[in-house]
This record gives C-alpha cells, sequence and structure tokens, in this order.
C-alpha cells in the first residue's frame, strides 16, 4: 500500500492526539475546520462525518424524532432513512408518491399532500407530528419546491430535515435549485465525496436555529460515530470545502456549461432523450434542476438502463452512476473534461445505432406503495421466518428490498408483500439490478415477521 498509495498518505493515517485535536470533542485544529465549514455554507454549525451522510441521517432523525413519535417522510427516501427509523423507533408518516408521467423518474412530494396530511391530523387530536424529513435533490436532479414545504413546515412548528446527499454544490452557484440552510432548515446531510471533492465516506451534517441544539446534536453524534476518526477523510472535506469556497463558484461555472453542451448532443441522439430543465419545468412538484445530473431515457431504442450499463462499463469502459428500466444516470462534476464527456456521448450514439430492438420495450410499472401494518422498528426486531419470494404474498416483510443505486426501498420493514412487489423484484433479478437489503445476498428468500 505505501508503494502504491505514498509514504505520504501513510504517514497521515493518525490517530487522536492532543497536537491534531480529537473529533469526538474539537477544540482546535478541527475546530476552525469545522468552523470554516459552517461559514461557506452559511449555517451555524458543520460536523464532519468518516462514516458517509447514513450517519449524517441517522444522527438528523434520531435527533429529532423518539420512539412512536410521528416523522412525514418522502416515501422515495434513501435506505438511511428506513434504517434511522427503526433505530429511533419513530413512525413514519407517507408523503405520496408519484412518478414523472414521461420519464417514470420519482417525483418531489407535492406541497398539497403536506397540507393534507396537517388537515388530518388536525381532525385526529392524538397524532403529533415532530418533523418533517425531505429529499434536495434526488438522484435524477430533482429538488422539491423547498420554500413552500419548509414554510409549511415552520407554520406548524415542526423541525425541518433535509437530505442533500447530491446536493454540496448547490450552495456555490446561483444556477442551482435552493439549499437546505437557504429556507431555514434545522439540520442537513450533505455527501461531500459525491459533488464536494472529499474523499469517499467523507460527508458533512449542518445545523442552525434553536430547535436542535448543538449539544444535542453533538452527544447523538458521539453515540453513532467510531473513537477512531480517519485524518485522511476529514483532511479531504478540509480542502474540498476550501477549494469550494474560494474556487467553487468559477469551478461550477464551466462544469455547467460542459453539462448543457452535452445534454444538447444527447437529445440529438436518435432514440435518446437526456430530459433538463424545459422538459420538466412544467410540474408543479419540481423546485429545480440540478443541471449537471445527467439523466438519459433509453427506451427509445429498445433496450432498459441495466443494459446500457453493461455496454458502456464492459464495452467502452465507462462507469455510470446508475441504471434503472429506463434510464442511466451519469453524474458530471467539476473534475469531469469535455474529453470524457466526448467519450460518453460517442458510447451512447453508438449504442443507439448498433441496437437491434428499435421498438420501446414495455418495463414492469413501478409498484405502488405496500400498506403498512406494523411499526418499521417493531417489524425489523420481531421474530422472523425465510420464505422463498414467490410465498411470501400476504405476509408481513421484515427487511427492506431495494435496487441499489439508488437505495430506494420497494418494501419496508413492517409493509405488506404483494403480487406486484413480488413480479417487481423479480423483474429486477432478470435484468441484472444489484438488490440489497435482503439477508439472502441471492435474493431468492425474503425474511417475513414469523407467522403472518
Amino acid at each position: 500500500m505505501t508503494e502504491y498509495f505514498g509514504s505520504a498518505m501513510m504517514e497521515s493515517d493518525l490517530n487522536a492526539m492532543s497536537d491534531i485535536d480529537d473529533l469526538a470533542n474539537p477544540v482546535g485544529v478541527i475546530k476552525e475546520a469545522q468552523d470554516l465549514a459552517a461559514e461557506a455554507f452559511g449555517s451555524d454549525n458543520a460536523y464532519f462525518l468518516i462514516n458517509g451522510t447514513t450517519s449524517g441521517i441517522h444522527a438528523m432523525i434520531l435527533a429529532a424524532a423518539a420512539q412512536r413519535e410521528k416523522m412525514i417522510v418522502p416515501r422515495d427516501g434513501h435506505k438511511s432513512m428506513y434504517s434511522a427509523l427503526i433505530l429511533s423507533g419513530a413512525s413514519p408518516v407517507f408523503l405520496p408518491p408519484a412518478l414523472h408521467p414521461e420519464f417514470g423518474f420519482p417525483l418531489p412530494p407535492d406541497p398539497a399532500d403536506l397540507e393534507t396530511i396537517f388537515n388530518e391530523v388536525r381532525q385526529i387530536q392524538s397524532i403529533d407530528i415532530k418533523s418533517l424529513f425531505l429529499i434536495n435533490p434526488s438522484y435524477y436532479g430533482l429538488a422539491p419546491r423547498l420554500s413552500v414545504l419548509a414554510d409549511i413546515a415552520k407554520r406548524e412548528g415542526i423541525a425541518l430535515l433535509v437530505d442533500e446527499a447530491h446536493g454540496s454544490h448547490f450552495y456555490f452557484h446561483e444556477s442551482f435549485p435552493q439549499t437546505a440552510m437557504s429556507v431555514g432548515a434545522c439540520m442537513s446531510a450533505l455527501s461531500m465525496h459525491k459533488t464536494g471533492g472529499s474523499l469517499t465516506q467523507a460527508s458533512l451534517l449542518l445545523r442552525q436555529g434553536q430547535r436542535i441544539s448543538n449539544e444535542h446534536i453533538r452527544n447523538i453524534l458521539d453515540i453513532l460515530r467510531t473513537s477512531s476518526s480517519s485524518y485522511l477523510l476529514m483532511s479531504s472535506l478540509d480542502t474540498a470545502r476550501s477549494m469550494l469556497a474560494t474556487r467553487g463558484r468559477e469551478l461550477l461555472e464551466e462544469t455547467l456549461k460542459v453539462a448543457r453542451v452535452a445534454r444538447d448532443r444527447i437529445n440529438s441522439i436518435p432514440g435518446l432523450v437526456a430530459p433538463g430543465p424545459i422538459e420538466l419545468s412544467p410540474d408543479n412538484r419540481i423546485g429545480g434542476f440540478d443541471e449537471t445530473r445527467l439523466t438519459v431515457c433509453v427506451n427509445g431504442i429498445g433496450l432498459s438502463g441495466f443494459d446500457v450499463e453493461r455496454v458502456l462499463r464492459k464495452e467502452y469502459k465507462i462507469q455510470i452512476e446508475m441504471s434503472d428500466f429506463h434510464s442511466v444516470v451519469a453524474i458530471i462534476t467539476f473534475a469531469d473534461t469535455e474529453t470524457q464527456l466526448d467519450s460518453l456521448i460517442h458510447a451512447l450514439g453508438a449504442i443507439a445505432r448498433s441496437s437491434s430492438r428499435k421498438a420501446v420495450r414495455n418495463f414492469p410499472d413501478h409498484p405502488g406503495v405496500p400498506p403498512r401494518v406494523m411499526n418499521p422498528r417493531d417489524a425489523f426486531y420481531s421474530p422472523k421466518e425465510s420464505l422463498p419470494i414467490r410465498d411470501t404474498e400476504g405476509s408481513i416483510c421484515a427487511e427492506m428490498i431495494m435496487a441499489y443505486p439508488p437505495g430506494i426501498p420497494l418494501i419496508c420493514p413492517g409493509e405488506v408483500m404483494t403480487p406486484e412487489i413480488i413480479e417487481h423484484v423479480q423483474a429486477l433479478k432478470s435484468a441484472g439490478a444489484a438488490l440489497q437489503g435482503m439477508a439472502d445476498t441471492s435474493a431468492d428468500n425474503v425474511q417475513i415477521v414469523e407467522g403472518s
């Protein structure tokens, strides 16, 4: 490893000592670095996360919702949101999901649906909502109407928490959607390693206001994180922050230019569609769009996104971010060059021209949200039995099942296995999607609540 990575990196792999501070109780250089991050992102406090944004989402939800308390969440949240609900014991109140009618990807929550939830709650005095959890943006670059949703949360006196795993760059250029801190959210978790330039696994947690105190969130983080924090990861967070704070707008301006040209060129390839702000703006759920997120709908060439991802990787040595039945998704960052985008566009064009299936194929519809009959934590910790997935219809699921990426569960603990869920999981497996969340790594068997 020393020969491969260099001695400087190995010599920097240190543990806490007084001269280099300690993340568990930062009073020196780590405190200074975190304070600079808070200044750069416009928050009261910033906390270095060395276990990814997953740990930040766990911390936010554990800080905001106790066992049995109600939290409004989007049904298409990342698996880390669901694992935090299991850890905290909080009960989710789901915002109704919706899919884009043409492109098939999940849409942000409708503010009208949030108003409906509160109107219903006011008629049932025993229900007390404590917090609202949102995603800004989605894996597909769609941002919610964040200021409208934040105003509703403020009016109702609840904490607003935001998963900004894919939005760390939003804070440094005005052409991107609104940020959680700008609309008054209590907390936000950012994957700096995705679009901010830090090493993988290095993220930030931001906090502002008085609703959740600095002392409380620090206590929560102490429970969740290792006491042997990586100085390599922390150093990468500080250098990435410095680059964004001093050159972020300049770098992102160039990134946007490259992304806009790439989108136009892909849209000129017959059978491919890369939707942008013009195609997406009419939907009243969408408050903004990240133009550096390149979603390419490939159904028009008779292939699935899974098919195209495999060809890109095996034949062209290009690894994109993710795929689904309808699309492939690539992320363009300030590290990418026009030459790299040329390679991607050339490969997509070649795949489109060579496809022998020009007719649009029919893919399985995304299944509806299954009925929930148990709290996620109760189902997860219940006695379990494992059954072949084909024999689980009507049973209560005791684990999560998802394609990863994007890591959005099709079914969660406490929900009922439906024929649509079973069919969709089997279709994903047949298509070659990477399935996660199941104890059975072959994805043949599912853990259900014993006797259900």
